[in-house]
């Protein structure tokens, strides 16, 4: 079982320039500015996962933090996982750290994690509906409430994982 996981492009041309706003009007963080904070901010806890052989080299890293990054445009062939690969990855993991899309903020992550009872840290869990709550969720809107969240994430334990778990399934399968 990972940690944390994040799987996507950072194309900085896609995912750099684009501007959203919360329902309560302050400014989204982008998908690279929340990649290059964590990036920044937890180094030391970090794996990258550059290959579908790298699975196996990324459980016995220990490291808690586990990024799939893909800086060239979005394409199934340039992935560096197959998708049955990928979606296994989210169901194995505790908690999938997800970033807004291009086009629109809402991106498939948040679903896929969903599905899975994988836990997301999100900044638009309000975009769905219902909302997703704080025991589906790690919610975020700024920097300080994105680390504050990774470090819940972190050290959060076992019985509190199971029943957010748990919870998301339910939503998952009531809508």
């Amino acid at each position: 079982t990972f940690k944390i996981i994040f799987s996507g492009s950072t194309h900085p041309a896609w995912y750099g320039n684009f501007i959203w706003n919360h329902f309560d009007k302050t400014r989204m963080l982008n998908r690279n500015e929340i990649i290059n904070f964590v990036l920044k901010e937890f180094e030391s806890e970090i794996y990258f996962l550059k290959n579908k052989k790298d699975l196996k080299n990324a459980q016995k890293s220990k490291k808690k933090i586990i990024l799939s990054l893909n800086d060239r445009l979005v394409k199934k062939t340039s992935a560096k996982l197959p998708n049955l690969d990928y979606l296994k990855l989210v169901a194995k993991s505790e908690f999938f750290l997800t970033a807004p899309g291009t086009v629109m903020p809402l991106c498939h992550h948040l679903i896929e994690s969903i599905k899975f009872g994988t836990i997301p840290i999100t900044s638009y869990g309000d975009l769905i509906y219902p909302k997703l709550n704080e025991n589906q969720s790690l919610p975020f809107q700024t920097f300080n409430d994105l680390h504050l969240m990774i470090e819940k994430a972190l050290n959060m334990k076992k019985e509190e994982i199971e029943e957010r778990q748990i919870n998301l399934i339910k939503f998952y399968k009531k809508n």
